[in-house]
């Protein structure tokens, strides 16, 4: 209640507030020194060389190459799904909607956590017991006939190109937009592109588990020092909540340097009063509670239980225990994701 009367009195406040025009601030690459660069190149530079070290265990046969043998055990596989499953979109797009919305964007992450139970206790089983190697094998043993593998794999293929790979090329783009200045796309785009191409054709799913698993180790390194810093400036949880409903921007740059006299940039960017409510009223524009249980859950469903991408990992286990054990672990880092990529986005929004 106090953080929807304070949100009301700074929406009063920011229709008398004189118009002050902010600048986007845009990170420069003078700005980065020689010790960016150092963890940088050395970050490139390890998971080079678990890529080398896996492919030069990988055998040439057809199982090996996708399921890697089956010869892993729970904690590589618990990284490499959590980093299938995370990307560059997540930390650019999930922080800015934590900034904009508040906490309903860990509705997302609660989700994936449930379904990657789903994936462990009740699809693995299946997925292994048919003998199968991806899932659209799985739909051809289960029905029958060879057309509907093939429309599978190419909606599937179709799905992850324009849903997935898109949107992380384009947010990684943003991001080597500000730490290399004007960067064309069509430069920024085969950066990731081609060494993905190498280490996935070269070492199938042993490599792919490798690099992950390094990827995992320096994510949950970055992570922590993002969270202690950006939580660091601020007493307790009641203070962090109370300095975001007081965040709220007092003019727009777009209503003076477009000339847009009907562009009403007072209430632009103010909280939402919900901001710190996750289970929504049906009416809320943003996330209604029928979207966070039925919407969202269906998509976490297909995306953890039916992607090839995760699914694959988790069949490359020792065994079924290992692999629900994978499952379990993944699930707890998707819950701990507010504080590595929801809390740093509304503290950014603060700052």
């Amino acid at each position: 209640m106090n953080a929807v009367v304070k949100t009301t009195t700074t929406i009063n406040a920011a229709t008398t507030a004189p118009p002050i025009i902010n600048e986007k601030r845009k990170l420069s690459r003078d700005e980065l020194n020689f010790n960016d660069d150092c963890v940088l190149a050395l970050c490139i530079l390890i998971v080079a060389i678990a890529a080398i070290y896996g492919a030069a265990r990988v055998s040439q046969d057809i199982r090996a190459f996708f399921l890697a043998g089956r010869c892993f055990n729970f904690l590589p596989l618990a990284a490499s799904i959590f980093m299938s499953s995370i990307g560059s979109a997540d930390f650019v797009g999930g922080a800015s909607l934590a900034s904009r919305s508040g906490l309903s964007i860990y509705a997302y992450e609660l989700n994936g956590a449930v379904a990657l139970l789903f994936l462990g206790w009740i699809f693995l089983p299946i997925y292994i017991a048919s003998g199968s190697i991806t899932t659209v094998e799985y739909i051809r043993k289960r029905y029958g006939g060879a057309r509907i593998e093939l429309c599978l794999s190419a909606v599937f293929i179709l799905l992850i190109i324009f849903n997935k790979i898109a949107v992380e090329l384009y947010s990684l783009y943003r991001l080597l937009e500000h730490v290399f200045s004007s960067i064309p796309w069509y430069v920024a785009c085969p950066i990731p592109l081609i060494p993905a191409i190498l280490i996935t054709c070269s070492g199938g799913l042993k490599m792919l588990v490798f690099c992950n698993s390094v990827q995992a180790i320096i994510f949950v390194l970055g992570a922590v020092c993002i969270a202690r810093y950006s939580l660091e400036s601020f007493h307790d949880y009641d203070d962090l909540r109370d300095k975001y409903f007081e965040a709220w921007p007092n003019t727009s740059s777009l209503h003076f340097m477009q000339g847009n006299d009907s562009y009403k940039y007072t209430v632009c960017g103010i909280p939402n009063a919900r901001a710190w409510n996750m289970f929504r009223p049906h009416n809320d524009l943003e996330l209604p509670w029928p979207g966070m249980l039925f919407g969202i859950t269906i998509d976490s469903l297909w995306y953890f239980c039916c992607n090839q991408t995760i699914v694959q990992s988790a069949l490359g286990a020792r065994n079924i225990v290992q692999a629900k054990y994978a499952c379990l672990l993944c699930a707890y880092g998707k819950i701990l994701t507010i504080v590595f990529l929801v809390l740093p986005g509304i503290v950014a929004r603060i700052l």
